[in-house]
C-alpha cells in the first residue's frame, strides 16, 4: 500500500502529483496498492478492516 503526494507547499503546487503519477508508472506500480487511486468506500473498507481495538489497562 502507498499513496503519491505531491509534496505542495502552496495550491499551485497540486499539479506537481503529475511528477509522482509518472515515475509510479515508470516504476511499475499499478494503481490497485495506491491508496489515493482507490474509490472511497473502498478506502473505508479497508481502514476498518484494519482497524484494531484500543486496549485498556486492567483496572
Amino acid at each position: 500500500m502507498m499513496s503519491i503526494n505531491p509534496d505542495a507547499y502552496s495550491i499551485a503546487e497540486l499539479d506537481h502529483m503529475r511528477w509522482g503519477v509518472e515515475i509510479a508508472g515508470k516504476g511499475g506500480v499499478p494503481p490497485a496498492p495506491v491508496l489515493n487511486a482507490m474509490k472511497l468506500a473502498n478506502i473505508l473498507r479497508l481502514l476498518k478492516a484494519r482497524r484494531t481495538p484500543v486496549r485498556r489497562a486492567a483496572e
